[in-house]
């Protein structure tokens, strides 16, 4: 009986461990420092001994990277997890926290907890909650303008984000921060220009994939088919407009892969009776599958209404895929066709205009695309982040 609590017990002290929510006197570089830093992120990606292999392209890496940034900058750093909330018996000399959407729900806890001489930045991994929190209503409206039948989506709700009280009190709390650090490329950054704070931006980061660049060659013969990647949230990232205008499209092609299974669109569209619109499970970036798909497509589609430099699209630009893409989509734009806005008529006008673009265009497009990528490589994350913390210290 004895062996078996105690097997019980391991079990559930390997468990705990295994999802550690706060991660104290972090030192990868095992320097000697008095000084403390709190980042408030994530903590899933330190595993039982922070030697978990981390993939870039994901949060869990994103976190990683942050914490050993703020070690190489001199501080023993404490990362808790964004699920909870916890006080802590010592004081911090700076505090990072991340105050988006399901990150932000306990940033005003931490905030306050923190000394008045404490250096206190923010991040941003996408717009400001309350311009999204508008944007999302508005495509909501379109949707329910556009539909009589809500059989399946009666009850759609908001993508997941902060009451807009939370977001109001952040906004406030940003306020007194020595600076913020966006996820953008101009979207995301330009929508806290109104908190009249010091804004600085970051890269998200992606996997660096070598010998990927002869593939702009061969992307004129796949003009006809489309991609659309994303992580979750599908409606606010224009799933419903892009599937209703390959309805009408049976000419071209349209690949959907999605980080949750998006099944309510497949249902409610009847997918199955489209030849020209295919729906894949999750699909892991970089993965055998990914490959597959971005070989044989010529454009990545994503009209979001809010964004913040997306790693879902990068992921196809370094394959050499032209994103179509609205201005909120945030991501680099330089190579990208860009819908004036999400209505179906303009999303349809600029699918038939990239019929029309030629074998040397599509081919300089997914060039360009290819090497603009390359701004999300890994080490280009964490010197973005470096770079912005240490001007945020040296205020």
């Amino acid at each position: 009986m004895r062996s078996f609590v105690n097997k019980i017990e391991t079990f559930f002290n390997i468990s705990v461990r295994l999802n550690k929510l706060v991660v104290n006197n972090y030192n990868p570089l095992g320097i000697k420092s008095k000084k403390n830093a709190l980042l408030f992120f994530k903590t899933d990606w330190y595993g039982l001994n922070g030697k978990k292999k981390i993939i870039p392209g994901t949060t869990q890496y994103e976190a990683q990277q942050q914490a050993i940034a703020l070690n190489e900058l001199g501080y023993i750093v404490t990362i808790v997890d964004r699920k909870v909330k916890v006080k802590f018996n010592k004081d911090f000399d700076l505090f990072v926290g991340h105050v988006v959407g399901g990150n932000g729900k306990y940033f005003s806890h931490y905030f306050n907890l923190m000394k008045i001489n404490c250096i206190k930045i923010a991040i941003s991994p996408g717009a400001n909650p309350m311009l999204s929190y508008s944007n999302y209503k508005e495509r909501i409206r379109y949707f329910n303008n556009r539909h009589k039948n809500l059989k399946g989506f009666d009850k759609l709700k908001m993508p997941r984000t902060a009451p807009l009280e939370i977001i109001t009190k952040n906004n406030n709390l940003i306020k007194k921060c020595k600076g913020i650090l966006v996820h953008s490329n101009k979207f995301a950054f330009e929508s806290y220009k109104n908190l009249k704070i010091s804004r600085y931006k970051i890269v998200s980061p992606i996997r660096k994939i070598k010998d990927i660049y002869p593939q702009y060659k061969k992307k004129f013969r796949y003009k006809k088919n489309f991609f659309f990647y994303s992580g979750g949230g599908a409606l606010h990232k224009g799933l419903d407009i892009v599937i209703e205008s390959f309805k009408k499209l049976p000419n071209l092609n349209l690949f959907v892969a999605t980080l949750n299974d998006e099944f309510i669109f497949s249902e409610y569209y009847k997918i199955k009776n489209f030849n020209n619109i295919k729906f894949f499970k999750n699909i892991k970036s970089d993965s055998i599958e990914m490959k597959k798909i971005t070989d044989k497509c010529a454009f990545v589609i994503g009209p979001s209404c809010s964004d913040g430099d997306p790693v879902s699209i990068a992921e196809c630009m370094k394959f050499g895929l032209i994103p179509m893409v609205t201005k909120e989509t945030d991501n680099n734009q330089k190579y990208s066709l860009l819908f004036n806005n999400f209505k179906l008529k303009t999303i349809k006008k600029l699918i038939l205009y990239s019929q029309k673009l030629t074998k040397v265009k599509i081919s300089n497009l997914s060039r360009g695309n290819i090497r603009m990528s390359r701004n999300n490589e890994p080490e280009n994350h964490r010197s973005s982040f470096k770079k912005a913390i240490k001007h945020c210290i040296k205020k």
